[in-house]
């Protein structure tokens, strides 16, 4: 038995949208949008374990080191206001909105478990993210291009308790625990707000 939330991502101009869930039983979770390579969060032992189904090996690093190990984000000039829940990010034209709120069923450390764990950014941006207690109902980010504007949005759908495989939130059989270091490259494919923040940053051309 399992609490799994289930997240909508909207993508515009091109409509396109997208669905996964994020998996919650006991003291683990995993989100279902990571493929080759996965995490999976201890909340009892604040650890965050990287899963590399190609490499067949896996590593564990404690959250508190993973948050004191983000060197690598960009010191761009951000404006990062809070207000009762509300957390608007602006850097540019970029613009992240955030809509926090506490759940009984969401451990309200996983997000920031979620950031810390992630491959750092915005550095002012990934600090007032780590603090964050709650999970984001709702999350949008925007930024012109080419006339039009390109917006994703994230919204928690549903959240409800269900039986699922007991597997999913295991580290398969046979992976070797891998040596791999917490600076190594992005653990899992960039996310439709990640993309954003890539232009933003001048990264990507999109």
């Amino acid at each position: 038995m399992a609490t799994v939330v289930t997240i909508e991502t909207t993508i515009e101009p091109s409509k396109k949208k997208l669905t996964h869930s994020l998996v919650i039983a006991g003291d683990h979770a995993r989100a279902g949008d990571e493929l080759d390579v996965w995490r999976l969060f201890d909340l009892k032992q604040k650890s965050v374990t990287y899963v590399d189904e190609i490499a067949k090996s896996y590593r564990t690093e404690s959250i508190a080191s993973l948050a004191q190990n983000r060197n690598n984000a960009l010191a761009l000039p951000i404006d990062v206001t809070s207000n009762a829940g509300q957390i608007t990010i602006r850097a540019g034209r970029y613009i992240r909105e955030l809509t926090i709120a506490e759940h009984p069923l969401i451990p309200p450390q996983l997000f920031s478990m979620m950031i810390a764990s992630d491959a750092p950014m915005m550095k002012k941006e990934d600090d007032a993210l780590l603090g964050v207690r709650g999970f984001p109902m709702s999350d949008h980010a925007e930024v012109p291009l080419d006339g039009k504007k390109l917006a994703i949005d994230r919204k928690v759908v549903r959240i409800e308790r269900k039986n699922v495989d007991a597997a999913w939130l295991q580290i398969p059989r046979g992976f070797a625990a891998s040596p791999q270091p917490a600076s190594s490259p992005r653990s899992h494919p960039a996310t439709p707000v990640e993309e954003l923040r890539s232009f933003v940053t001048g990264r990507k051309s999109l």
